[in-house]
C-alpha cells in the first residue's frame, strides 16, 4: 500500500511527531511505501521518507513576518507541492496528523481532487477548540461546542491574548470552510476519552475511530532498583511541573533516607523558570536537566528509573511517555487528567494522583519502594505487550487503511 503521511514537523518536537515519525517507520518495515510530507528543519530525523520535495514552511506564530500572516490559515506554497506530490507518488491512502498553521488545510482539495481517502489522527482538541486543550483557568471547557467558535475571543483562551485568540478562532472557521472535517473520511481518536469529548463538541461519532498510539515494546522489562525519578516531556506551563516540584521537595523533606534525584528530560519556553524554582526550593543539587533525549538515550532512561512522573495538568488525550516507560517495565505515577486513568491502572501499572496535588504526588514517590517499582513494573509491561505494541497498531491502522 502506498501511504502518504502529514505532518507540520519531521523531528520530534513533541508526543505526536514522534507517533507521526515512529508510525511512518513503522509501515514502511512491514513493506508499505510510505512518503512524508512536512516542514523543512535542520532537526529533522528519517529524511528516507520523504521524497524530493522540500518545502520550507513558514515561523511559529510568536515570530510571524509580515508575509506570514496569509500562510498561517492557507499556504499556498503547500497546495502546489501536493499537486505535484500527489500525481507522482499515487498513494492509495493520505494519513494526517497535526498541520494547522504550516501545511494547512491547503492540502485538503488536491487529495480530495485526486480521489485519495484522507484519515486524520487527532492528537488534540483542535478540530473542535481553537484553544486545542478544552480547559480554561485549568477547567474543562466546552464552550465552543457545536462550532461556537467566538467564545475563543470572548475568554482570550490563546494566553489570555486578544489578538492570538482572534487568529485561533479565525483559522478553526476557515479550516472547517476548507474542508477540515468534510474532506476527512475517517477521524482517529488516541482513547475513548478523546472520542467522548469530541462527540460532545459536535463531532460526527460516525466518522471516529478509536486507536491507542503505540510504542516498542522491550524484549525484557527492566528489573533494575532504578536510581532516580524521571520526567520526560516538554517543559511548559500546564505539564504539571510546578507541582512536581513542590512535591519533590516535600518528599525531600520528609525521606528518611537518601533521597533519590529527579531527572527532567526534555526542553521547552519555560525550561529557565523552572530551573530557577529548583534553586528557589532548594533542591537544585538534586534535580538534573537532561535536555532532549531520544533513541537509546531515552530508553536508557527509562530503564534505569525508579519510576517516571507524568504530572500534567492539561486535558491529555492520550500520554505518549506513559506507555513507553511502561514498555520498558518501569510504573507510572501519574495525574488522574484526561485519558491517563484508561491507560494506566492505578494501583496496578502504577499510582494516579488528584491533579495538581502536591500531598497525593509526594506521598506516590515516597511510597514507590523498590518491591513496588518491580511489582508495578511487571504488571505494565504485560499491559503494553497486550495493549501498546507495534504490532497490534499497525494491525488495526491497516484495517482503518482497507476499509476507506
Amino acid at each position: 500500500m502506498r501511504i502518504l503521511q502529514l505532518n507540520n514537523y519531521h523531528y520530534p518536537r513533541g508526543g505526536s511527531d514522534r507517533y507521526f515519525l515512529n508510525l511512518s517507520c513503522a509501515l514502511s518495515a512491514r513493506g508499505h511505501d510510505v512518503r512524508t510530507f512536512s516542514t523543512k528543519d535542520l532537526r529533522d530525523v528519517h529524511g528516507e521518507l520523504r521524497g524530493e520535495i522540500d518545502f520550507d514552511g513558514l515561523s511559529s506564530l510568536g515570530r510571524f513576518k509580515a508575509g506570514d500572516a496569509f500562510r498561517f490559515f492557507y499556504n499556498n506554497e503547500a497546495r502546489a507541492l501536493t499537486e505535484q506530490l500527489v500525481p507522482d507518488f499515487k498513494p492509495d491512502v493520505a494519513h494526517l496528523h497535526i498541520y494547522y498553521g504550516h501545511i494547512t488545510p491547503s492540502v485538503l482539495r488536491p487529495l480530495v481532487n485526486c480521489g485519495i481517502p484522507v484519515v486524520q489522527t487527532l492528537h488534540e482538541y483542535k478540530i473542535v477548540c481553537p484553544a486545542q486543550t478544552m480547559l480554561r483557568d485549568g477547567l474543562f471547557c466546552d464552550s465552543c461546542k457545536n462550532r461556537k467558535y467566538w467564545n475563543a475571543v470572548r475568554h482570550r483562551c490563546n494566553r489570555g491574548s486578544l489578538l492570538r485568540s482572534t487568529i485561533s478562532a479565525l483559522e478553526t472557521v476557515s479550516s472547517e470552510m476548507l474542508g477540515a472535517r468534510r474532506s476527512v473520511d475517517r477521524f482517529i481518536a488516541v482513547s475513548h476519552f478523546q472520542k467522548r469529548q469530541l462527540v460532545h463538541m459536535g463531532l460526527d461519532e460516525d466518522k471516529i475511530d478509536v486507536l491507542h498510539n503505540f510504542t516498542q515494546v522491550a524484549e525484557n522489562p527492566s528489573v533494575l532498583p532504578g536510581d532516580y525519578f524521571l520526567f520526560v516531556g516538554r517543559i511548559a506551563d500546564g505539564k504539571g511541573l510546578e507541582p512536581l516540584l513542590k512535591s519533590y521537595v516535600r518528599y525531600v523533606r520528609q525521606s528518611g533516607g537518601e533521597p533519590l534525584p529527579l531527572r527532567i528530560v526534555g526542553s521547552g519556553p519555560e525550561e529557565g523558570r523552572f530551573q530557577a524554582m529548583t534553586s528557589e526550593l532548594g533542591v537544585d543539587h538534586l534535580v538534573e536537566w537532561r535536555g532532549v533525549r531520544v533513541g537509546e538515550e531515552l530508553i536508557h532512561e527509562y530503564r534505569h528509573c525508579r519510576a517516571l512522573i507524568n504530572p500534567s495538568e492539561l486535558n491529555e488525550t492520550f500520554g505518549l511517555t506513559n506507555i513507553e516507560a511502561m514498555a520498558q517495565g518501569r510504573p507510572v505515577i501519574c495525574s488522574d487528567r484526561g485519558a491517563f486513568p484508561e491507560v494506566v491502572r492505578n494501583g496496578t501499572d502504577g499510582s494516579l494522583f488528584s491533579s495538581g496535588s502536591v500531598e497525593e504526588l509526594s506521598g506516590a514517590l515516597s511510597s514507590m519502594t523498590i518491591e513496588q517499582a518491580l511489582a508495578m513494573g511487571h504488571s505494565s509491561y504485560e499491559r503494553a505487550q497486550s495493549m501498546f505494541s507495534v504490532e497490534r497498531h499497525l494491525d488495526a491502522m491497516e484495517e482503518i487503511y482497507a476499509s476507506l
